[in-house]
């Protein structure tokens, strides 16, 4: 397939920045294509052909779609944010993706933040399914969802992306951020006084199990809530949130700049491949042990995940994409009396929290 133009891409740009949010499906590159060849075939330049009928053609395209568009957020009640001048302007997005991310792709910016709101569970207005989302002071929105088969009524959050297990990346705006903090914190419960720790399941209605985090302050506390509709507006903030709300409501694929290495042997370097034992010691962080019995977890950089993946592939020990959103190899017992090592490669977010399967 020939490659769009420069004059067709800013046409389908255009284009694009009205008909993302119309009742109507329009495809902007064929639009385009169509409106910049009734030019070329009289002849003219492109910016100076205000007669021609392509031009006429993309001019009343734009117009039908503002119209429906300012129809359709009427009814909806929210404004269009973005202008057609920061659709052709903004960066693009990384595909979402599984496992490692896509060479080249740059990292979600900035490398740590300030976590506003976060929140697990699985949630009963969509059959059980389980929905993690971690919300940050700089406006980043990172979700996902398990998919593991429980339900398919996760669906509707997706809009028009098929369902993915990738962890995906959106932006709000300062309002945005404020809004979702706001019905967090008039639906919160939390404890007084406030526990040291608390049991990560402690939550509220609407869940089978589930658990809020929400800063307060310079505190970010464990909470529960008495608002059984919460868990579903976390779900999906993009049924009640205004357009005002979203810097970028795009779903793009989020590109951690750490992984986390988790083991599920407490002494397990002696049974892992050499090379991959080394880099472990010599360029991984340690992270506090969880579960029991507990379970190492070493915190890398993402282009050392990489080449702990590729010795791992290059033992033979080829990895899969579970639900758990990473890598999972495994590594034989050495002898009948030693059971399988499990090794996950699994992403982090900016306040540190490793973005798990959480069944």
């Amino acid at each position: 397939m020939s490659q769009l133009s420069p004059l067709e891409s800013r046409i389908a740009a255009l284009i694009s920045a009205y008909a993302d949010r119309a009742p109507v499906d329009f495809d902007a590159r064929a639009v385009a294509r169509l409106a910049a060849s009734r030019a070329t075939a009289r002849g003219r330049w492109p910016w100076s052909m205000l007669g021609d009928s392509g031009l006429v053609f993309v001019v009343l395209v734009v117009i039908l779609l503002v119209t429906l568009v300012a129809g359709a957020l009427l009814v909806g009640g929210g404004p269009f944010h973005r202008t057609p001048e920061e659709m052709l302007t903004q960066p693009a997005i990384v595909a979402p993706f599984t496992g490692l991310p896509p060479d080249g792709a740059p990292a979600s910016d900035p490398e740590t933040g300030e976590l506003v709101v976060g929140f697990y569970g699985r949630i009963a207005s969509i059959g059980m399914e389980a929905h993690s989302m971690w919300l940050y002071a700089d406006g980043r929105l990172i979700w996902k969802r398990n998919l593991d088969g429980v339900t398919a009524g996760g669906r509707a959050a997706f809009g028009d992306v098929e369902p993915t297990r990738a962890v995906i990346e959106q932006h709000l705006t300062p309002e945005g951020v404020e809004l979702v903090r706001s019905e967090v914190m008039a639906a919160a419960v939390i404890p007084s006084p406030v526990p040291t720790t608390a049991h990560p399941y402690a939550a509220g209605p609407g869940v089978l199990w589930g658990g809020l985090t929400v800063r307060v302050g310079d505190q970010t506390l464990r909470a529960g809530w008495w608002d059984s509709r919460l868990p579903t507006m976390l779900a999906d903030p993009g049924s009640w949130l205004p357009g005002t709300a979203w810097a970028d409501r795009r779903l793009g694929g989020y590109v951690p700049t750490r992984y986390a290495v988790c083991l599920s042997d407490s002494e397990p370097l002696d049974r892992l491949p050499a090379s991959v034992s080394a880099v472990l010691v010599s360029r991984a962080a340690p992270m506090a042990a969880d579960g029991d019995p507990p379970q190492p977890c070493y915190e890398v950089a993402t282009e050392v995940a990489r080449e702990i993946a590729a010795a791992l592939d290059g033992a033979g020990l080829h990895g899969q994409v579970p639900p758990a959103h990473g890598l999972w190899y495994t590594v034989p017992g050495a002898t009948g009396s030693l059971a399988e090592l499990d090794v996950l490669i699994m992403p982090m977010v900016p306040n540190g929290d490793i973005v798990c399967y959480c069944g």
